[in-house]
């Protein structure tokens, strides 16, 4: 996993911490089920959220639903704990239901749709600004069609700063998520966990990473 971050909360930070906002939730709600969808499992997805997100109430809560899903229970508790900061009672719904039918990803991606996310919005979470929209259209496009990550890569549009770097390291043998990493300030740590852990799954690769480059074109 990608760890760049220190998600732990000092009692003064939490103190002088804003409370989060609707669109603070929202975004946290919509990278969750995007990373949830392509693969991620739910400690991996919660602790990096935790880590990259700036609000230090949700950060904090964050970190205790990391420690939950790894002991295998449920987060809605964590939030459920805290509505006294959220106000979101149909975010909480949505937690319990994804859990309790086993769909998180589909309930939290559904409560960030009907709260109207605008595009763009995950640039801090997943690392998604215009220039990794660009190259997720592409990728997305390239092997949807059916064609080889290393043929995408050489495809891509000339004017994506990190496309020579990024084709150099695959050429020599990196997985598409190491030569990514390479370049984090342009993307996030979840977008490469998440093609990390795609990367992973051999048999089905190039048609579940294109599902992920199509979802993070959208998102």
């Amino acid at each position: 996993m990608v760890n760049l971050y220190n998600p732990i909360v000092s009692d003064t930070e939490l103190a002088a911490a804003p409370i989060p906002t609707d669109n603070d939730v929202t975004i946290l709600s919509q990278a969750l089920g995007i990373a949830l969808k392509v693969g991620v499992s739910l400690p991996a997805a919660v602790e990096i959220i935790a880590e990259i997100t700036p609000n230090a109430h949700l950060r904090h809560y964050l970190g205790q639903a990391k420690e939950a899903a790894q002991q295998d229970q449920g987060i809605s508790d964590t939030f459920t704990n805290s509505q006294y900061i959220f106000a979101m009672p149909v975010f909480l719904s949505a937690l319990v239901l994804g859990e309790g039918i086993d769909r998180l990803s589909e309930t939290c991606l559904l409560f960030a749709e009907g709260k109207g996310i605008r595009q763009y919005a995950l640039a801090d979470q997943v690392g998604c600004d215009e220039t990794t929209i660009v190259f997720s259209a592409h990728m997305a496009l390239q092997l949807n069609q059916g064609n080889a990550v290393l043929h995408a890569l050489r495809t891509a549009p000339d004017r994506l700063p990190f496309k020579a770097a990024i084709i150099d390291n695959v050429e020599r043998g990196c997985f598409l998520w190491e030569a990514l990493r390479h370049h984090s300030k342009i993307f996030g740590p979840l977008y490469i966990e998440m093609i990390r852990t795609l990367e992973a799954d051999r048999q089905n690769q190039k048609a579940k990473l294109a599902e992920a480059f199509t979802l993070l074109t959208n998102s």
